[in-house]
């Protein structure tokens, strides 16, 4: 290490105009030294100058030491790591890596967590190396994947990949390391769960509704009139089907949504149509909760560039939410508007706060805070929501105020702005 490798040394701003100060203090002292100054005699001069030298080389040594360490412990955790552990430089060259990663980059055999031997072909692995390294360049930062890899035999294989750059204390990188698994039996867990779920939910779909068509058939009193008590009862059988059918379609559009076998179908979509459709669905559920929904809605025709049908699923969701954990007797509010070019959807309800951690994982798969409130969910609703929302290319609101206040909404793109806000309506329900 010499004085001007100002890289390993200097680790900020501050550390930088230090270091050239040393320089300048060291260069004046020498020139006291080999000239006749009367500024310092030569002894004290010379002695001042073996003094700063002491200093620079202890200094030099400690961070020496320093590096030496850290790129020990660099070493162990790229060696005893339980996956592909490897260190590249900014081409892609190999610097070290572990046993089963050199065998991998040098072969491109590798084993599964089953015990399967795989090969990848080689300008296929080295091809794809450099597209990953290229992108880490670019951003500066870490890059993560999941990706299907071609093997000799034609069959694909998962892997999921990390990579991190290593930077010099200019923050500069210098290497990229790879932290790389096969997860072909994850992957084929998922997909058997999946499989099974979407099958169940398809099977129980058609009784589901033919229970309701059925129900639906005798409360009309077309086979005959049936007295109050009759009627209560086969009402409320017919909400529990309607409940059921609502949840199988629920794990059924999630499975679809998430196996990329959904395709919207897009088309000009009147919002206020829309929401006051969603609202008449729910009115029930409204006036058992003892709930009002208040909204302002323009006389204008509010044009979203969507699918009605899965919009509409999140509108109603959202709706109901908002009716379950609402205060019995409060007023749920529905805000429209548009912001520069995207549409707006709020529900604003009176219930209690939800702290940050929970709200985060609102929208997870399988997570639901219905039951601290003894509510009975299957937690996907949410998560349904936003993967709708993200397919049309917008984002989900989540808001939770400490006086017990809950909003939650979505922002889309929308085909047209609305025109100018003149006469409104206060629809309540």
């Amino acid at each position: 290490m010499t004085w001007f490798n100002f890289g390993r040394e200097r680790q900020n701003l501050k550390f930088y105009f230090l270091h050239c100060a040393s320089i300048l203090v060291l260069v004046f002292f020498l020139y006291c030294l080999v000239k006749d100054n009367t500024l310092l005699s030569n002894h004290l001069a010379f002695g001042i100058l073996l003094v700063l030298l002491l200093f620079k080389l202890i200094f030099a040594n400690v961070l020496l030491n320093q590096s030496t360490n850290d790129n020990a412990h660099l070493y162990d955790l790229i060696n005893n790591a339980p996956m592909l552990s490897y260190v590249q430089d900014k081409k892609g060259q190999f610097l070290f890596g572990n046993a089963r990663a050199q065998k991998f980059l040098s072969t491109g055999v590798d084993v599964t967590l089953d015990g399967k031997y795989i090969e990848i072909p080689l300008e296929v692995l080295k091809e794809e190396e450099l597209k990953e390294l290229d992108k880490v360049l670019q951003t500066g930062g870490c890059f993560q994947t999941e990706k299907p890899v071609k093997l000799k035999n034609g069959d694909y294989s998962w892997y999921s990949v990390h990579k991190t750059p290593l930077k010099n204390q200019n923050g500069k990188v210098y290497a990229i390391a790879t932290f790389s698994r096969n997860i072909d039996a994850e992957k084929r867990i998922q997909e058997q769960r999946e499989t099974y779920i979407a099958t169940l939910s398809h099977d129980l779909k058609t009784p589901a509704i033919a229970q309701v068509r059925a129900l639906e058939l005798l409360l009309s009193g077309q086979m005959g009139e049936f007295n109050e008590p009759q009627k209560e009862m086969l009402k409320l059988t017919l909400d529990s089907c309607h409940y059921m059918y609502d949840m199988v379609y629920t794990l059924l559009s999630t499975c679809k949504f998430e196996s990329g076998a959904v395709k919207l179908n897009y088309s000009s979509v009147n919002m206020i149509e829309l929401l006051q459709e969603s609202i008449n669905e729910i009115s029930n559920l409204a006036r058992e909760n003892s709930i009002t929904i208040e909204c302002v809605l323009n006389d204008n025709n509010y044009s979203v560039n969507a699918d009605k049908i899965e919009l509409k699923r999140v509108v109603i969701n959202l709706l109901s939410n908002a009716i379950n954990y609402a205060f019995s007797g409060t007023i749920v509010k529905i805000i429209l508007k548009s912001v520069e070019n995207k549409f707006e959807f709020r529900v604003i309800n009176s219930s209690p706060y939800i702290e940050p951690e929970v709200m985060l994982g609102l929208f997870r798969k399988y997570v639901s805070h219905s039951e601290k409130y003894n509510k009975v969910g299957i937690g996907l609703g949410l998560y349904l929501s936003k993967k709708i929302i993200e397919a049309h290319g917008g984002e989900i609101i989540a808001e939770s105020l400490k006086t017990q206040s809950n909003t939650f909404g979505f922002v889309i793109p929308i085909s047209q702005k609305a025109v100018e806000e003149e006469p409104i309506d206060v629809v309540t329900v």
